[in-house]
């Protein structure tokens, strides 16, 4: 794969995001939804960019009654992610996410 559709996709809003956290384990749009800072189709629109250009890969796991569509990172995206944790960039996005959380809360109360 190019590393420069890759470094293309990261540089997109909620992109750089979605890696890291499908890099907690492996995960379903609504676990990124509820975590990444950008809106629901943002989020879908970069899952489909992100697996056209190879860091995350689609993945199902069987449910009781269907399958689970679940996203991981391929080989490129792990690597992606090692490189992010090298420069401890993804302390950086865990914070932003409390902070955005916290922010959330106090305008609901």
């Amino acid at each position: 794969m190019e590393y420069g559709l890759i470094e293309a996709f990261l540089r997109k809003k909620g992109a750089f995001e979605i890696v890291v956290d499908i890099g907690r384990g492996s995960t379903t749009f609504q676990d990124i939804d509820d975590v990444v800072l950008v809106s629901s189709s943002a989020v879908s629109t970069r899952l489909q960019e992100g697996v056209k250009s190879d860091p995350p890969k689609i993945t199902h796991r069987p449910t009781d009654r269907s399958t689970q569509k679940r996203y991981t990172l391929t080989k490129i995206g792990t690597h992606a992610l090692d490189r992010v944790r090298e420069l401890e960039v993804d302390i950086t996005v865990q914070k932003l996410q409390r902070l955005q959380r916290e922010r959330e809360t106090e305008l609901e109360d």
